[in-house]
């Protein structure tokens, strides 16, 4: 029985899992090219905050059962009126002389003690289910975050990489043109200057990449100490021409992080009616059976039992359930309050990423590429000086980084708007 419940609140934790499911190589943990969909299925399959969510739902769910359970009887047995002088006597020990009493006591609980234990326990499985929820809804952005970190600190690495290899070239040609007198030693050394902070600055970068790899893969649920050391995201940036609607909605009601503060505070709205219900004295009754074989008597009876509330009365209990109460309504609103001001920041945060997007591709970089052109080729025929020429490179440099750094910003800023509005269905936002 034990065993058929464990396997049911599991069915039940599973079941609140996104409906998608994308096909996974056989391990994301080593995967060169994977993709978003894979990593947040594979987070789901092997997070080991998941797992402890799931522990915690099937809890609630036990909790649910122990609610409903009655008081179980008591059975007593009690033997008196044995004589020092004459002793037990003769015969069998159904013939002794002692008064043998056999008693079953049951306690009747008032108040709708047991109704209120499950309408509370109830509210608090629904709590647990929504922190299920919000937990999935939260490590879903977390992996997105550090997903398209990965994907920068890769990008990074590859533009650190052509600059450096830019400036390689262009030192080796300078070598060549001091050689044949046409420039002066001091232009080679500021471009063999430029030539190691740009391997400085791929260092940088390669480090900024083993440490978004680490950050993934741990969320992934990998061993970082062996796995991750491959894992790379596909090359795949949302597209800012595809921007969804940003408009008002009614998904605020819809957030488990709320849902979830209303089940408690609901929880413990009943908890100052179970509190209260401890003044309705509960009853305890029973039955025995007497045998006292001196007179032959075989006896039975019954009773009652009463608490007498001299002493305690449950006014602290109740006090502290009032409390209690308050506390949870005031935490339900706050949360209500904080989400809307995460969906309002949401909002605003993405409409400026992909306006900053949008611009620095088509506009920061096109002019940044034709303005290094056109100083390299002045460069080439001396019209232009070497600190012209190695300013119109870190120029192009940051444009690029700064493109990526866009993409980068609007697609972290797309997921998080979809996790605030609780907009579950999409993870993988179009592409380019």
């Amino acid at each position: 029985m034990r065993a058929k419940h464990a396997l049911l609140c599991s069915l039940a934790a599973a079941a609140l899992l996104p409906a998608w499911r994308p096909a996974l190589a056989a391990d994301a943990c080593s995967s060169a090219q994977l993709g978003l969909g894979d990593a947040t299925w594979y987070m789901l399959e092997h997070n080991p905050q998941i797992d402890q969510a799931r522990s915690m739902l099937a809890g609630a769910q036990a909790d649910q059962v122990t609610a409903g359970e009655r008081p179980n009887p008591t059975l007593s047995f009690n033997s008196s009126s044995y004589n020092t002088r004459s002793g037990l006597g003769s015969g069998n020990p159904w013939q002794k002389k002692l008064d043998s009493i056999l008693r079953v006591d049951q306690t009747i609980e008032r108040g709708g003690k047991r109704d209120l234990r499950l309408k509370a326990s109830a509210a608090g499985k629904d709590a647990a289910e929504m922190d299920y929820r919000d937990l999935v809804r939260q490590l879903r952005l977390g992996t997105a975050t550090a997903y398209y970190n990965l994907l920068l600190a890769q990008q990074h690495v590859v533009v650190d990489q052509q600059l450096a290899e830019l400036q390689h070239q262009t030192e080796s040609a300078a070598a060549i043109r001091l050689a044949a007198g046409d420039i002066a030693e001091s232009d080679l050394v500021r471009i063999r200057v430029d030539s190691s902070r740009a391997d400085s600055e791929l260092q940088h970068a390669e480090a900024d990449l083993d440490s978004a790899r680490i950050a993934l893969a741990s969320l992934l649920g990998c061993d970082t100490q062996t796995q991750g050391a491959e894992l790379a995201a596909q090359a795949l940036w949302p597209n800012p021409d595809a921007e969804p609607a940003i408009s008002a909605s009614d998904s605020l009601a819809l957030r488990p992080d709320i849902e979830a503060a209303r089940a408690r505070a609901q929880q413990a709205s009943i908890g100052v009616k179970l509190a209260e219900a401890q003044r309705k004295r509960d009853i305890t009754v029973g039955i025995q059976y007497e045998h006292f074989p001196p007179d032959g008597q075989q006896l039975l009876g019954a009773g009652f039992s009463v608490p007498l509330f001299l002493f305690n009365n449950s006014e602290g209990e109740i006090a502290r359930a009032h409390a209690d109460a308050d506390t949870a309504a005031a935490a339900a609103q706050q949360t209500q309050l904080q989400a809307q001001a995460d969906i309002a920041q949401a909002r605003s945060a993405l409409r400026h990423a992909a306006e900053r997007a949008t611009r620095a591709e088509r506009d920061l970089l096109p002019l940044s590429e034709k303005s290094a052109a056109v100083v390299d080729f002045s460069y080439q025929h001396g019209a232009a000086s070497v600190l012209d020429l190695l300013d119109a490179y870190r120029t192009l440099h940051a444009a690029r980084l700064e493109v990526i750094d866009t993409k980068a910003d609007y697609a972290k800023a797309l997921v998080a708007w979809q996790i605030a509005e609780n907009l579950q269905e999409s993870i993988g936002p179009p592409t380019r």
